[in-house]
């Protein structure tokens, strides 16, 4: 039997396949944080690769779900592999290759799975009515905000004992901040990984924050309208 998600109502077992997969990708951030923190290094803990495999199961069950209620099951493959790629367990894939990215790849790649998450946010707010300028714009806040954490945290653990004006994740978030928003600040990169994520976070910057000033200026001007009209 197949069925559809309409914007009316969301189904009691897709509304809990979804919050699931924004539970799972919760917990791979607090997790991976943790580690990162506690050893100050790139290197998962194998709880937290044992952990991430269970995880992206979860999701690999999520979009089995939806494509099984999809009235159309060949144009949901079609338009979801995007989404089949995000729940890969890509440190376990290349393990079983053989093939070592480096530490710092490593811990980025154990992390993919979590961009999902946006996926299934952006989803739930369309069907929650919120309509679609508005569910992209959650999605969009969250890869921004996901960007921006991740980000700091990598530049914490690569700078932390090395560069001296990085003696907390406050100094590193209050970098990350000003970089995006390309102001810069007066702490320098000492590390070739805080250089490579000066300039991503510069250019996330540049893509991001306009969309952002459209979005809010086409909201004001649409409520404004009314008022004018009148």
């Amino acid at each position: 039997m197949q069925g559809k998600i309409t914007k009316d109502g969301i189904q009691p077992l897709v509304l809990l396949a979804r919050l699931l997969v924004l539970a799972g990708a919760v917990v791979l951030v607090c997790v991976a944080s943790y580690d990162a923190y506690m050893s100050h290094s790139f290197v998962g803990s194998p709880f937290y690769e044992k952990l991430q495999l269970w995880i992206c199961f979860v999701f690999f069950a999520d979009l089995i779900f939806e494509w099984w209620l999809a009235p159309a099951r060949k144009h949901y493959i079609a338009t979801h592999v995007l989404y089949l790629l995000l729940c890969v367990p890509y440190v376990w894939v290349l393990r079983y290759l053989g093939v070592d990215p480096g530490p710092e790849w490593n811990f980025v790649l154990t992390l993919v799975p979590v961009l999902r998450a946006a996926c299934v946010l952006a989803s739930v707010l369309s069907a929650l009515d919120a309509g679609r300028a508005n569910s992209l714009f959650g999605a969009y806040i969250v890869l921004l905000l996901f960007v921006l954490y991740i980000s700091s945290m990598m530049f914490y653990v690569a700078e932390y004992g090395t560069n001296p004006e990085v003696h907390s994740y406050r100094s590193a978030l209050y970098w990350a901040v000003m970089s995006m928003t390309t102001t810069g600040s007066q702490i320098t990169e000492h590390t070739v990984v805080g250089e490579a994520l000066a300039a991503v976070l510069s250019a996330a910057g540049l893509i991001m924050f306009p969309v952002f000033t459209i979005y809010i200026s086409n909201m004001i001007s649409g409520r404004s309208a009314p008022d004018n009209q009148s």
